[in-house]
């Protein structure tokens, strides 16, 4: 559940988006146990922002997509930096790597490999980030082991399968634990997938162009819904990362500025809001805390005591 008080500036609302009918419980319902009371927009807890505009340590240019690895160190892909940062949760700094091409997201398996989205390619390092395998090329593609700018990554942690959005292919490619390909999940003419999550083989995917999140089936490949239901007249204004934590999705809205909120069942719940967002991208939750990427701000937020 979300702490009732909520770290730094961090505040919930619930504004109204375009024709949404306000007595419907997606759009004001009351409030479940996870969210009681957050409304108010409590100002306790800790906030912190690392890092500025920059090359140099602790300094990041359109950071995205992370991870942790087992060390329990943070892992950024910083897309005009064309690196990797690894930072201790403490924000001290571990390592650079460098020499990709606009890496957008990066994962960590349990095999201890870093899967990083580049360009028209997935790249596998080992935990010393030596490279292991590359699938796809500098050229993009649309064809077996070719991507169109990749970006999100999730890895079902009952099979291992790892499901890639092939953004500019509007499809998902699934890859085995193995790093070979299994098939491809057609998301829909101009859907343009961006980042995805997993739950009980249910996928649910941000479309960049439909202002939603696209829910298939992984059995059978077919799409059983959208979130929010297209009737509701909701939308999210750029939808980017998406994260399932303790049966609430949140998604970053890079132009709403803000973290929507919802059950699993795609309930509207509200969006989390801090006065500094200028283009939120990656969101992941360790603990109680919870960190954001800023591709505009180039920087990294993190607020303790968002989870209990």
């Amino acid at each position: 559940m979300l702490n009732e008080e909520l770290a730094g500036t961090l505040v919930l609302d619930k504004p109204i988006h375009g024709n949404i009918n306000p007595n419907g419980t997606s759009a004001s319902g009351d409030h479940d146990s996870r969210l009681a009371t957050l409304a108010s927009g409590s100002r306790t807890g800790k906030m912190e922002i690392i890092g500025q505009e920059g090359c140099g340590k602790l300094e990041f240019k359109s950071p995205a997509g992370m991870t942790i690895n087992s060390d329990g160190h943070l892992v950024i892909a910083e897309i005009d930096n064309n690196r990797l940062q690894i930072l201790t949760r403490e924000f001290t700094h571990i390592r650079t790597i460098i020499g990709f091409r606009e890496p957008r997201d990066v994962s960590f398996t349990k095999d201890k490999r870093y899967l990083i989205t580049d360009n028209h390619k997935l790249i596998i390092l080992d935990e010393e980030f030596h490279k292991v395998e590359v699938i796809g090329s500098n050229k993009s593609g649309k064809g077996r082991n070719m991507f169109n700018n990749p970006t999100g990554i999730t890895i079902d942690e009952d099979d291992d399968d790892i499901i890639i959005c092939d953004t500019n292919n509007d499809r998902l490619v699934l890859i085995s634990r193995d790093f070979k390909w299994i098939r491809d999940i057609n998301t829909g003419i101009d859907t343009s997938p961006r980042y995805v999550c997993l739950r009980q083989n249910i996928i649910y995917v941000t479309s960049g162009t439909k202002a939603c999140v696209l829910i298939f089936n992984k059995n059978t490949d077919q799409q059983i819904n959208t979130i929010p239901e297209l009737t509701l007249g909701l939308s999210i204004d750029a939808p980017r990362s998406i994260r399932y934590v303790r049966d609430l999705l949140f998604v970053t809205s890079s132009l709403s500025k803000s973290i929507f909120v919802f059950t699993i069942d795609g309930e509207y719940r509200g969006e989390l809001r801090h006065e500094l967002f200028a283009r939120p991208i990656g969101i992941l939750f360790i603990d109680d805390s919870l960190y954001v990427t800023d591709s505009d701000k180039h920087a990294l937020f993190h607020f303790s005591g968002v989870l209990q």
